[in-house]
């Protein structure tokens, strides 16, 4: 049991990181197109 609990919070973990990686470069992306914008 506790290892099955263990396992669902890593991939939460995992699920999570990846989620706030890709929001980061979406960020990004849109700073930089609004700094072309800008130009």
């Amino acid at each position: 049991m506790f290892i099955l609990n263990s396992i669902i919070l890593f991939l939460l973990l995992l699920f999570l990181f990846s989620f706030s990686k890709s929001f980061f470069w979406v960020l990004v992306n849109a700073r930089i197109d609004l700094e072309h914008i800008n130009m």
